[in-house]
């Protein structure tokens, strides 16, 4: 159910930015994958040192795991 969750965080991402490179898929991906354990965790599906566990894996591997933070300057309305 995590990796439904995160495949359709994922494409409102992409979409909302027409697939260009304002996020790039793996970028999508990590934030599809945040968002969907933070979700998680609210609906008590998951513990919070999960949720930790999944956000700091990703983030060192490099990724941003929080939008407002990504380089390209996602601009949501």
């Amino acid at each position: 159910m995590l990796s439904d969750k995160s495949n359709f965080c994922r494409h409102i991402f992409e979409t909302e930015t027409n697939y260009s490179d304002l996020i790039l898929h793996g970028e999508a991906v990590a934030l599809g994958m945040v968002m969907a354990a933070q979700m998680s965790k609210n609906l008590n599906m998951i513990s919070e040192i999960d949720y930790l566990r999944i956000k700091n894996h990703l983030e060192s591997c490099g990724f941003i795991t929080d939008y407002k933070k990504n380089k390209r300057r996602l601009e949501f309305g």
